[in-house]
């Protein structure tokens, strides 16, 4: 039996569930899917040119979080569009030319965390370090980053600066779930836990922990529907998701929107 898919599983649990957390308290959610779609111009350029698609995903996925953090004052969705559209329509022109595709892209769009490799695995389990490993460092000053932008600023914190590390992280944790849940369906494992998180608790740390738990028992859930089943696991663990979202509509909202912060 390979334990892989379900060791790797954990590791996507920890990056979700911090990097959810973040991404809903900016309102980042599209800006993550743009990004995500974006990446897939480098696996089209990678896969016509012969290197490692996840290299040019890598490229495009940066200059896209780059670009939106210091080329654009406003993040609106008409930018993100354009970024995304722009992305898939690369990625599509490319893999269409190369002659002798080395690659299904269909992994790349659906994921298949069943066959995942040595070096996507080595990846995700030191992204997955860096992540825990600053929010311990950092958690208060992520805190007040994520409560009052205009308060950092007043006390020296240049808040430019943090939004490119976050963005940069935010890129390279696409890169490292592309081939886990896919390009199209990674926004579901981000959003559906924090949803269910915010319904529970207004509390930074608990919403961590609960978006947490929601992605490993999504992804677990997912894995074992794909293994049983034999059908794609991005899809299903998408899918187990969305219906934990669903199913949440039933619990009464106990929290409010922002989170909050204990002195």
């Amino acid at each position: 039996m390979n334990l892989y898919p379900y060791i790797s599983c954990i590791f996507i649990a920890i990056i979700c569930a911090i990097l959810s957390v973040i991404i809903y308290e900016k309102n980042w959610l599209i800006l993550t899917g743009g990004i995500a779609h974006t990446a897939f111009g480098g696996i089209g350029v990678g896969i016509y040119a012969g290197f490692n698609p996840m290299i040019g995903a890598a490229g495009f996925s940066l200059a896209s979080a780059l670009l939106i953090a210091n080329k654009f004052k406003e993040k609106t969705e008409v930018t993100i569009s354009i970024l995304w559209a722009s992305g898939m329509a690369i990625g599509t022109i490319f893999y269409n030319l190369a002659e002798n595709p080395s690659a299904q892209i269909t992994d790349y769009l659906f994921g298949d965390i069943m066959n995942i490799s040595n070096g996507s695995m080595i990846f995700l389990i030191i992204l997955s370090i860096i992540v825990l490993a600053l929010f311990y460092m950092y958690r208060d000053l992520l805190i007040l980053y994520l409560s009052d932008r205009e308060y950092c600023s007043v006390r020296g914190i240049n808040v430019k600066i943090l939004d490119n590390i976050i963005l940069i992280i935010v890129a390279m944790a696409v890169v490292a779930m592309l081939k886990l849940v896919g390009i199209i369906l990674i926004i579901a494992l981000l959003a559906a836990p924090i949803a269910i998180a915010v319904k529970l608790s207004n509390d930074f740390t608990h919403r961590i922990f609960i978006s947490g738990l929601i992605s490993l028992i999504s992804s677990l859930l997912g894995v074992l529907i794909a293994d049983k089943f034999l059908v794609n696991s991005g899809a299903s663990i998408a899918l187990v998701s969305c219906f934990i979202y669903l199913l949440s509509s039933f619990i009464p909202k106990k929290s409010n929107k922002h989170i909050h912060i204990k002195n």
